[in-house]
């Protein structure tokens, strides 16, 4: 007995020929004149320029696609003189043609949209909230409306409202930011929580820092990232104290991909790890040894990026920390942080990668002083490779007493393109350094003379520092040029 809900090989192909012919007679159903519209709309694109009259007419065109597509191609193109047009179009009957003006306003970026796109947002019961979060994404507000939607059941309309109010952070109202913040961050879930803790990234609020302290030991590895991201933003001990204690949490995790979090962590201790060493600081001498250990531990990883990052923030930590001349001559005058710091990124400067060999070059010489100049020295003379001579160059100029020399002859004479311009940017800072007001119109002659080198890239470069020089001469050199 036939089996009957098996189709015999003429049925399904008869099957697919009709549902081929219906969907070709729906595609021959396009009328000639919204193909017309649809190529004259192309054309105006690709020449960045639409007849105001015309585009204006097929915005309020009968046909519903052709409404859609102008709507598009008026963001598209900054089309600011239709804006009354495509605000109009947000009460369009079809939702999808409204949501794409609601967009469109966005992209132009014009501040006479926001009050239409935040009326939308404030009505409950619309459902353009989405669009219009997304097209406030690119239109400098108060944040009025978004922070409203920040508390959308809708979670999508609620992440868009936070990538929006991102964006525009520092024109909003900082209280009522911080207290938006403060909800987000206790009632908020999933793909909109880290997107909260991304827009505390934008707000430096002390009072945020209990708030945000909960979030580095979450299970979800977006969350961590952007919650130290946050912590790095405010300035004190606590939030120093709360990195250090998910940082642990971290050194213990085996889950996947786990560095991504502790890249974040590193570049927090960076930013926060003066306060680690003030002498009014609230840390123990427990969490100054989590730091230092911590830093040098992910310095020795084998993820490079890590490496790099721990580096970067041991230069980092010693920007505030000035260094008693004498040791310069004498490394155990040096704080022990500091020496212990030091001598695990000293011990980088060999590795195999050349980023971890720059960024330790550069971290040792910051955390040792001017004590660095003659082993820096040493270096340049051995013939290094490129990226550690700009990192030598680079740390030169920062540290040492007396580079002028040797920057300048680096920035004349040598052969290699990338050795010039790091000793052009040396000598820039040097000008800029206290102590050597005097070597400026050294500086200066020289940055005068590398302006007109052949070389594009040198003449460029000289140029652009020659900006900050308020001199005849630099305005000499900049005319001709």
């Amino acid at each position: 007995m036939p089996n009957p809900s098996r189709q015999s090989p003429v049925v399904v192909t008869t099957l697919a020929l009709l549902i081929f012919l219906v969907s070709f007679a729906g595609c021959s159903l396009e009328s000639p004149e919204r193909r017309s519209a649809f190529l004259t709309l192309a054309h105006w694109e690709d020449q960045r320029f639409a007849p105001e009259d015309s585009l204006r007419a097929m915005i309020r065109a009968k046909d519903a696609h052709v409404r859609l597509r102008a709507l598009r191609s008026a963001g598209l193109m900054g089309q600011r003189n239709l804006i009354p047009a495509m605000i109009e179009a947000l009460n369009d009957p079809s939702e999808t043609v409204a949501g794409q003006a609601a967009f469109s306003l966005g992209l132009l970026g014009d501040q006479s949209a926001t009050g239409a796109l935040e009326a939308i947002l404030e009505n409950p019961d619309s459902r353009l909230q989405l669009a219009a979060a997304r097209g406030l994404a690119h239109l400098p507000s108060q944040g009025r409306g978004l922070l409203v939607a920040t508390g959308s059941d809708d979670h999508a309309v609620a992440a868009a409202a936070w990538d929006a109010l991102r964006n525009i952070a520092d024109q909003a109202d900082s209280t009522q930011l911080e207290a938006a913040i403060v909800t987000g961050l206790e009632h908020s879930t999933g793909d909109v929580l880290w997107r909260v803790l991304r827009c505390a990234e934008r707000l430096p609020a002390p009072e945020l820092v209990p708030h945000l302290a909960a979030h580095v030991r979450s299970n979800q590895l977006q969350v961590r990232v952007h919650a130290y991201r946050a912590l790095a933003r405010q300035s004190n001990a606590a939030a120093l104290k709360a990195v250090l204690l998910g940082y642990q949490n971290e050194k213990i995790t085996t889950r996947q991909h786990h560095q991504r979090t502790m890249i974040a962590a590193c570049q927090a201790m960076g930013s926060l790890g003066v306060y680690a060493f003030t002498p009014e600081s609230s840390l123990s001498n427990e969490d100054r040894n989590v730091l230092t250990e911590a830093l040098i531990a992910a310095a020795a990883h084998q993820n490079t990026h890590l490496a790099t990052t721990a580096l970067a923030a041991m230069e980092k930590l010693t920007t505030t920390f000035d260094l008693p001349p004498e040791a310069a001559q004498q490394e155990s005058l040096l704080p022990v942080w500091r020496i212990r710091l030091g001598r695990s990124a000293h011990s980088h400067m060999n590795d195999e990668s050349t980023t971890v060999r720059a960024a330790s070059i550069r971290s040792w010489a910051a955390l040792r002083g001017s004590g660095s100049e003659g082993q820096l020295r040493l270096l340049l003379s051995q013939s290094p490779t490129a990226t550690d001579a700009e990192a030598i160059l680079y740390a030169l100029a920062r540290q040492t007493d007396s580079p002028l020399e040797i920057l300048t002859s680096f920035a004349g004479n040598h052969t290699q393109l990338p050795m010039r311009v790091a000793a052009l940017e040396g000598l820039h800072h040097l000008g800029t350094r206290p102590g050597h007001a005097e070597d400026r119109e050294f500086i200066l002659d020289s940055l005068t003379r590398a302006a007109a080198d052949p070389d594009f890239v040198i003449a460029a470069t000289a140029i652009d520092f020659l900006a900050d020089y308020a001199h005849r001469l630099s305005l000499v050199a900049m005319s001709e040029a």
